[in-house]
């Protein structure tokens, strides 16, 4: 959820400028994502990976969405929006509001602060 606020806020901010922002929901798919799920309940490491080898797609097809999104020349000028499996185009959930967005980039900020601060000063003097 916060990766789709920080996506879609970072999207209105270029506002149609390079390069372009979208969400993508690729589906559930055949991967060992759940192999090393730390902190997840002992059923649910034991469930998953069944589900997704059972119901995934492959990963090649998974990829089909982000890549075209990403290379083809027909999604310029498509930032900003959702799309799932098979370039489906969803719609933006209600709960996305630019309140929230600002919100939790003003929280990353302040928390990751300490580390960005280093990094604009070499900038600055580099």
């Amino acid at each position: 959820m916060a990766n789709d606020l920080l996506t879609i806020d970072l999207a209105r901010q270029l506002g149609g400028s390079a390069p372009e922002v979208t969400c993508v929901f690729p589906g559930m798919t055949r991967t060992d994502v759940f192999r090393n799920a730390r902190g997840a309940p002992r059923p649910a490491r034991l469930v998953a990976p069944v589900l997704t080898a059972v119901l995934g797609r492959s990963p090649e097809s998974a990829a089909r969405t982000p890549v075209h999104l990403a290379a083809s020349p027909q999604a310029i000028g498509i930032g900003g929006r959702f799309f799932g499996p098979d370039l489906e185009e969803r719609r933006v959930p209600d709960w996305i509001r630019p309140d929230r967005a600002l919100a939790l980039r003003n929280a990353t900020e302040r928390l990751l602060a300490s580390w960005l601060e280093p990094a604009h000063r070499r900038a600055a003097s580099g």
